[in-house]
């Protein structure tokens, strides 16, 4: 079975992610392989130092991410231009990865799975909700401030389209005791399906 894991930024994708690797399913993230293409991918790096200048260079010949985020966060077609550049790399080894295994359980978290339109690719999508209130405290927290954390969260399509288009919705405004009773019921009636 292969699961698209999605939802707004700050909403709990990386925790269910981590739920479903300890329930012994096979997990890749998406933004990982993003950082892992601009921390170690030389021909990344170098598009990107071409494009936005050598100061988003950090001291150990990676990319400062940060600066990054706060050029394409703050101009369109700037992360148009980034999603080009990253996307297809992205999707290229996630997609190698279930090529590789495809009789295993994988689960994928991708955060623009349906502005993508990803959702063909996978059995079903999974998708975790939050209030706007918890995705911004969570992105303050983060060390991000109001106006970043609202350009970031304006930069996905609205959460009410990503859970109309998606076969679960896992709700993550209250407790993690409450998530993981979510995940546990989810679980259960995948296991359910796959022996039916």
């Amino acid at each position: 079975m292969k699961i698209g894991l999605t939802g707004g930024i700050a909403c709990g994708k990386s925790v269910v992610l981590e739920m479903f690797k300890e329930a012994g399913w096979h997990t890749l993230s998406a933004d990982a392989l993003v950082h892992e293409l601009l921390d170690h991918d030389p021909e990344v790096i170098e598009a990107v130092i071409s494009k936005f200048g050598v100061e988003l260079k950090a001291s150990d010949a990676s990319l400062n991410k940060k600066a990054i985020a706060k050029v394409v966060f703050a101009d369109s077609q700037q992360r148009e231009w980034l999603e080009g550049l990253l996307h297809p790399l992205v999707r290229k080894r996630w997609t190698s990865a279930l090529d590789e295994e495809p009789d295993k359980n994988w689960v994928v978290e991708i955060p623009l799975l349906f502005e993508k339109k990803l959702e063909k690719d996978f059995d079903l999508v999974v998708c975790l909700s939050s209030s706007r209130e918890n995705q911004l405290e969570r992105l303050q927290s983060r060390g991000m401030n109001e106006a970043d954390a609202e350009a970031r969260i304006a930069s996905q399509a609205p959460q009410a389209e990503k859970i109309e288009k998606s076969d679960f919705v896992l709700t993550n405004t209250g407790s993690l005791n409450f998530l993981r009773k979510q995940f546990q019921i989810l679980i259960e009636s995948l296991e359910r399906a796959k022996r039916n």
